[in-house]
């Protein structure tokens, strides 16, 4: 009887291993721009999410990979000189302008990233555990200008890096857990995009196999 439990209680160690070999988060998030892009949109956006996993070389160091959309708009009135190409009642006529607008303007902009990170993970597998990490990757940026029935766009993939702190709080004895985490995303300029920076908090599920 006693071999069984002893059985029973390896099996379930070893279990517990394998449940913390990946973690798969889901996060909702909350993006507050800075540098070039707050000059051009300076709400924090609130229409954002993230897919994020990470494989466990050892039981403290992890890689993998995390997938973030943000969305920012603003209307406003004022002078303000861009760059991109020009678009006519949605004829996509493609000439590229430099030009100062003034009026009413309805501004967008969108951020993706494709981002390979690598995360230090602190404390004990099932406790509640900080994490510091560093993700690296490219960002597609997509800015557009509407004034009237013009509109001014200025798309381009941009190299970043993206360091993050955050905390991993698992619930109960299941597999799954709270994730909560801060990223400073920063996408350096080329050619004549902005120069992207935004923090972005995010806050989420995350599920451990």
């Amino acid at each position: 009887m006693k071999l069984v439990y002893i059985l029973l209680l390896c099996l379930s160690a070893n279990g517990a291993v394998l449940a913390q070999r990946t973690i798969f988060s889901v996060t909702y998030n909350v993006a507050s721009p800075q540098t070039d892009l707050k000059e051009y949109i300076d709400r924090t956006s609130f229409r954002g999410f993230g897919l994020h996993y990470q494989y466990f070389l050892n039981s403290n160091l992890a890689v993998g990979g995390s997938f973030n959309l943000e969305v920012y708009n603003q209307k406003v009135d004022e002078l303000f000189s861009v760059r991109g190409n020009l678009d006519t009642e949605g004829e996509g006529i493609g000439r590229s302008i430099t030009a100062d607008i003034s009026g009413v303007q309805f501004r967008y902009f969108n951020t993706i990233s494709f981002l390979f990170t690598t995360q230090y993970h602190f404390g004990k597998q099932w406790d509640t555990r900080l994490y510091a990490g560093l993700g690296l990757g490219p960002y597609r940026t997509l800015q557009r200008t509407e004034i009237g029935l013009v509109a001014i766009t200025n798309n381009h993939w941009q190299l970043g890096l993206a360091p993050e702190i955050g905390v991993n709080i698992p619930l109960g004895l299941s597999d799954t857990g709270l994730k909560f985490g801060v990223r400073y995303n920063h996408a350096f300029r080329v050619g004549n995009s902005l120069e992207v920076s935004y923090l972005s908090f995010m806050l989420g599920i995350g599920f451990m196999y």
